[in-house]
């Protein structure tokens, strides 16, 4: 069977079954057609301040050279323009968090949870709140807030 994942992530053998609903999501949401470019500097210093607000790692991060965008516990690949926009770099930090806790779940409710608090934190309440709605009517599965702040 082809492995549909790329770099080293842990719990592989979870099937990876919300990962079209939250796209879908994502796609229903103001704050993914906000897609200002960022500098190299603005990235590694927003990446910086994700990985202090999550206790994590500092990601080594990838710029060019690859044909796909995706994250690892440590290190995020934002080859394209429009992956080097915030809301690319706080889904992918969100992979890197989710990666180094104790419940990776690629696209399932941690993950979901900590991109929430993620958006939250680093986009601001309204694009968390459309967030959530959007995963609410979409069926996305996550935790409770008062859940989510403790795998964080």
């Amino acid at each position: 069977m082809e492995k549909s994942y790329i770099g080293d992530i842990p719990n592989t053998h979870i099937r990876d079954f919300q990962r079209k609903r939250l796209y879908q999501a994502e796609e229903r949401c103001g704050f993914w057609n906000t897609l200002d470019v960022l500098s190299i500097e603005e990235i590694e210093e927003l990446v910086i301040r994700i990985s202090s607000w999550a206790e994590t790692p500092v990601p080594k991060l990838i710029a060019d050279g690859h044909n796909f965008v995706y994250a690892t516990k440590n290190c995020i690949v934002l080859p394209y323009p429009i992956t080097k926009t915030l809301p690319y770099i706080l889904h992918e930090m969100s992979h890197v968090i989710n990666y180094n806790s104790d419940n990776a779940d690629h696209h399932g409710k941690y993950f979901a949870s900590t991109y929430l608090q993620v958006v939250k934190e680093f986009a601001g309440p309204r694009a968390y709140i459309e967030l959530k709605r959007s995963f609410k009517n979409l069926n996305v599965k996550h935790l409770t807030t008062e859940k989510a702040h403790s795998i964080i």
